[in-house]
């Protein structure tokens, strides 16, 4: 696993905030951990969140949780709010007024 500085992670103390490894060794559940890493040569922005396990007697058993890979809804979001100011600049400046006109 790829460990780098958290991003965001409102469910904890900013002194927990420095790597997903501290979060991993507090052993206590948490949410919406963001973390961005370069891996072969791709853009990663997971968000990590688990729930720590423990056994009937309260001993440490480890974590179940899960990991979302938002780069590609990043990525999209992006290109279509850039796509979104192009088109509104082309027909404040006039352009796809005349798109049909001469037809037929």
């Amino acid at each position: 696993m790829a460990d780098g500085p958290l991003l965001a992670s409102p469910d904890y103390p900013a002194s927990l905030h420095t790597s997903l490894h501290r979060l991993f060794e507090a052993r206590g559940g948490f949410a919406r951990a963001l973390v961005c890493s370069d891996v072969a040569g791709m853009r990663h922005c997971l968000s990590h969140s688990a729930v720590c396990r423990r056994d009937a007697t309260g001993h440490w058993l480890g974590y179940r949780g899960i990991t979302r890979d938002f780069a590609t809804s990043i990525t999209t979001q992006l290109a279509q709010r850039q796509a979104a100011r192009l088109l509104a600049a082309g027909v404040g400046a006039g352009v796809g007024a005349g798109v049909g006109a001469g037809v037929g």
